[in-house]
């Protein structure tokens, strides 16, 4: 052991940081806001998620528009489709369950999940 395990993992952070989506979200600072969003929706799980991918979307949309980070005509689609399907989940868990259960029955046919899970 060098010592320097420290020193290598953030030179490892700084070089693909700027590099893709994933490493600026995975990036110290940027990870550390999207675990306050978390933490804001105290234990409900659903909120804590949709938070998460609320503050993610937030981070990348200001990475583009600063010039911090290029991304890619496919990436930066994907991006302002996620965020228009994040932007349209509602806040109501039970909601949110409901419609998800009745859209996977409709189309996976396969799906039964009255056999498997309780809810």
């Amino acid at each position: 052991n060098t010592g320097n395990g420290k020193l290598l993992r953030d030179m490892m952070m700084m070089s693909d940081r700027y590099r893709d989506p994933q490493g600026y979200v995975l990036a110290y600072d940027n990870a550390w806001k999207v675990g306050q969003a978390i933490a804001k929706n105290g234990n409900d799980l659903y909120l804590r998620s949709k938070a998460a991918a609320v503050e993610t979307v937030k981070i990348l949309n200001a990475a583009k528009a600063e010039g911090k980070l290029q991304m890619s005509r496919f990436e930066i689609n994907a991006l302002a489709d996620a965020e228009k399907a994040i932007n349209a989940l509602t806040d109501e868990k039970d909601k949110f369950m409901s419609d998800m259960l009745a859209l996977y029955k409709s189309e996976v046919k396969v799906f039964k999940p009255e056999a498997n899970y309780k809810f």
